[in-house]
């Protein structure tokens, strides 16, 4: 059989043909190859882009709503009379420190030792309208999260605390993509 195979392509037209049929069979076939292998990475590429999308927005309606949440358990708990506030409630398991500002300025503290606030232009307008703002502190290093929303009428006073992180950004097997070896963020350690 290897005789009769080295026959025929023995000849210079013979390797010339069987080279042009080796050539006319495998070249569509890589051809098709590559641009299959291209089109599935960009299929793919595609459906993880709108997994991650998917994620983030879940994640990001998930930290919203529990921002909304705090503000409601700062209300409340600043709205309570002093000396009720049991230890299990909710604002201490919310709030690191909350505290209601005055109309004079003067801060009065619910939870811990609140830090002194500090609102833009724009945040205390929005606070005149009846609405909750997000200040974002130490935003380099490890941010701190501060809400603070107006008590409801007729009080002029502000509820206004620091979110503790568990509270706002959940446990570590609550984050998407828990693929991830550590945690995402570290809360640093604060002075009592």
């Amino acid at each position: 059989m290897t005789e009769t195979v080295a026959r025929l392509i023995g000849t210079r037209v013979a390797r010339r043909l069987f080279l042009l049929f080796v050539l006319a069979a495998f070249v569509p076939l890589a051809a098709i190859a590559f641009v299959s292998l291209t089109q599935v990475h960009a299929i793919l590429l595609k459906q993880g882009e709108q997994r991650l999308t998917a994620s983030a927005k879940s994640y990001g309606m998930e930290i919203f709503e529990r921002l909304l949440l705090a503000a409601e358990v700062a209300i409340s708990t600043a709205s309570a009379p002093k000396g009720t506030l049991p230890g299990d409630s909710l604002g201490p398991r919310t709030f690191e420190s909350l505290g209601i500002l005055d109309e004079d300025g003067a801060v009065r503290p619910v939870i811990g030792r609140p830090d002194d606030l500090f609102l833009s232009t724009e945040s205390r307008s929005r606070l005149v309208r009846g609405k909750a703002v997000v200040i974002v502190t130490d935003a380099t290093a490890s941010p701190r999260i501060h809400i603070a929303t107006p008590l409801p009428p007729p009080s002029k006073e502000i509820a206004f605390g620091e979110v503790r992180p568990e509270h706002l950004w959940g446990t570590a097997d609550e984050l998407p993509a828990r693929h991830h070896p550590g945690p995402i963020h570290r809360p640093r350690e604060r002075e009592r």
